[in-house]
């Protein structure tokens, strides 16, 4: 019968050669289903004279195989880890072409697959989600103006500070204040015909 839910994953992450990223470590986990489709062959290539053989017991080496030809077909494909992460299943596609000949010679046939997520380790994540924030920004001003706003309640609020804190937060302010009414006075401005 068919053995679904069979889960994989990475256990270290995939260093992989991104064209936007350069290098960089990702994460993948999923599911697989299978079956038994040549039990003389898996008899004689895999069970041999093992009274009971369960699904456990092939396991690792199933597993390890598809670690194997995913980072193989990653690395083949030369996309990039954004597009890769919203094509997971054209991903799985190609990764259970490559893994149905080496299911095939222990005489089980690959059923499903399925990439159910791809991730970057915690810290490259947070880098990522800087940059998402950087190309949303768009305007590098009007980021260091927001920036400076979030910061003078927390430069007020400071214990210890006393005036010197109120001084700087209001130092701050007033800074910000006149960054501010200048990008106003520009958006204000008739721009010229190219």
């Amino acid at each position: 019968r068919t053995q679904t839910n069979q889960k994989w994953g990475t256990q270290q992450p995939l260093v992989i050669r991104d064209k936007e990223f350069g290098a960089v470590r990702i994460r993948a986990f999923g599911i697989y289903s299978f079956h038994l489709s040549d039990a003389k062959t898996f008899h004689t290539k895999i069970s041999g004279p093992m009274a009971t053989y369960r699904v456990a017991d092939r396991d690792g080496q199933l597993r390890n195989s598809i670690i194997g030809w995913l980072t193989d077909t990653i690395a083949e494909s030369g996309v990039p880890f954004l597009d890769m992460a919203a094509n997971q299943v054209e991903l799985g596609k190609k990764v259970a072409e490559h893994i149905r000949p080496i299911f095939s010679e222990m005489g089980l046939a690959l059923d499903s697959f399925v990439v159910e997520n791809l991730s970057l380790p915690e810290e490259l994540q947070k880098v990522l989600d800087a940059r998402i924030g950087m190309n949303m920004i768009g305007n590098m001003q009007q980021y260091t103006q927001y920036q400076v706003a979030n910061s003078i309640p927390i430069a007020a609020a400071n214990e210890g500070g006393g005036a010197a804190g109120i001084g700087a937060g209001l130092g701050a302010g007033m800074g910000m204040a006149n960054a501010m009414m200048g990008a106003m006075q520009g958006m204000n401005q008739p721009q010229a015909p190219p």
